[in-house]
């Protein structure tokens, strides 16, 4: 993953997700998809680095937008551009048996909890999709959980939950029952054959994922098995 050369993305500051995804649609950037919804109006966009440049000037232009800011990352992170990460993280994670989680677990992926039956999969599944940061504590308000305590150096993530908890509304009863899909709207418009090539693209500039990435993996998995 660490060698996902070509990738860039950008923080898009004062912009919903449906406008994010208008102002991308109108000005034909649909190889950049969203990968981080962090809140309501702060949303990270992923794709090659000449598309992430070019989305400037249209994003800027944009009377909500108060701020595009390249971030200083080494790849397109949580996007399509990560399949042949995910599925080499996913042979990878087949030597390893889950137990049921005893303590329930928000994913990434779907801001809903991890199913039992489904870890293996739905890990596998977040670097390819969206981060959906703010739905997940809108789930968390739903279960009417009050102290959301950040673990770690730093007020970035604290930051977010307060910009969350101002800005957006619990998720209902009804909206949680609803498994959201990861599908990109956007691409599922290109055609099959231009889905191939850019494929075919994508697969020779991820040729490779470094081995320190699974080594850390590998630690991680190794202390919550020893721990469960």
């Amino acid at each position: 993953m660490y060698q996902a050369t070509g990738g860039q993305m950008a923080a898009v500051v004062g912009l919903t997700k449906e406008q994010v995804e208008k102002v991308l649609e109108e000005n034909n950037l649909t190889e950049i998809d969203i990968a981080n919804l962090n809140t309501p109006t702060q949303i990270v966009i992923a794709g090659y680095s000449e598309d992430i440049q070019k989305a400037s000037e249209a994003f800027t232009n944009h009377p909500n937008c108060f701020m595009y800011k390249v971030l200083n990352v080494s790849g397109a992170f949580h996007s399509r551009y990560m399949q042949p990460a995910m599925e080499e993280f996913t042979e990878y994670l087949k030597q390893f048996t889950f137990q049921d989680l005893r303590i329930p677990v928000i994913s990434n992926t779907y801001a809903r909890p991890y199913s039992n039956s489904e870890i293996m999969e739905t890990l596998s599944k977040q670097l390819v999709s969206s981060v959906q940061w703010t739905d997940s504590v809108r789930y968390l308000l739903m279960k009417d959980i009050q102290d959301i305590i950040s673990v770690g150096p730093g007020r970035v993530v604290q930051g977010m939950v307060n910009s969350i908890i101002r800005e957006a509304e619990p998720m209902s009863i009804e909206e949680a029952n609803v498994i959201p899909t990861i599908e990109n709207p956007l691409w599922n418009r290109i055609t099959s054959s231009e889905k191939n090539r850019r494929s075919y693209l994508v697969m020779n500039r991820l040729i490779k994922i470094q081995m320190r990435y699974y080594q850390r993996c590998s630690v991680i998995l190794n202390l919550k098995r020893n721990i469960i």
